[in-house]
């Protein structure tokens, strides 16, 4: 594996966008190959089984385009397949549901959190797991928020309809008097503004997209696969919905033209079902 390569990322669509975001601030000498599973988007309400199986074909997908590191960049996948994947791949491969916790516990001061997600990523209760790992004393309050994901995918982040969308569903969570509020999907950092709004300055928003990538920073540098040289970088974008959309609102998101972009069939990736999950 040479460090020239490039970086995986991937999502169900353009939650994802934030860790390239991210990655492009931290890490702007490497690479990134960006993959959005538009056509079986949203991820959040599907079965863990079947979103694990999505997350190995797509891993398969990158590590076939010499990825030397994969970020799950979706809470949902991670919470489905994050330890099997590292069992069955040899790639390095971080998620984000442990630095999110990591960032939490450091911030709050009363040990109450919030935590926001989709309802896969909530049923499986991964961030408090997490989180109570951490920090045993921590009470944590996790709220479904599925609509986000369809906001964000329909290029949705500000106006009236996304301000009363996002105070309905965090009232419930504002009277449990937290003072930490974890954003549990990559989707939700693009409604960080009306989120910050809603919540006032007495709770500490957390998106786990900064410490990921200082985690994965670290794994890079001790794989010795941190890309040392500056010069021109390359980023490739693949999604299996359609280019023209993905274009428009990835633009949009990302603040920069999207110019490498190929679409790929679900039936391209499905060869790896014969996997065991």
């Amino acid at each position: 594996m040479r460090k020239d390569n490039a970086i995986g990322v991937f999502d169900s669509g353009f939650g994802g966008l934030s860790l390239v975001k991210e990655i492009c601030n931290q890490l702007p000498e490497e690479e990134i190959i960006y993959f959005a599973d538009a056509a079986r988007c949203p991820y959040g309400i599907r079965p863990l089984t079947e979103v694990r199986r999505f997350a190995f074909e797509i891993i398969e997908f990158l590590e076939r385009r010499d990825a030397k590191a994969v970020v799950v960049a979706c809470n949902t996948a991670t919470a489905a397949g994050l330890e099997a994947a590292r069992r069955r791949f040899s790639t390095p491969i971080i998620g984000v549901i442990g630095p999110g916790s990591e960032a939490a516990v450091k911030e709050s001061k009363n040990d109450r959190i919030g935590v926001i997600a989709t309802e896969g990523t909530v049923k499986s209760r991964a961030y408090e797991r997490a989180i109570r790992s951490l920090r045993p004393s921590a009470v944590v309050f996790s709220r479904g928020c599925q609509i986000f994901v369809d906001l964000v995918e329909a290029g949705k982040t500000e106006g009236g309809e996304v301000e009363e969308i996002v105070v309905k569903c965090l009232e419930p969570l504002l009277k449990e008097d937290i003072d930490t509020l974890v954003l549990g999907c990559t989707h939700f950092h693009f409604l960080e503004d009306a989120i910050k709004r809603v919540v006032g300055g007495g709770v500490t928003i957390v998106n786990p997209a900064y410490k990921t990538v200082k985690h994965l920073k670290e794994i890079l540098e001790s794989n010795g696969l941190d890309r040392a040289k500056a010069g021109p970088t390359t980023y490739r974008y693949f999604t299996t919905g359609e280019i023209e959309v993905f274009r428009e609102i990835g633009e949009n998101l990302l603040g920069k033209p999207i110019t490498n972009l190929e679409h790929v069939e679900v039936q391209e990736l499905t060869h790896t079902r014969n996997l065991i999950f």
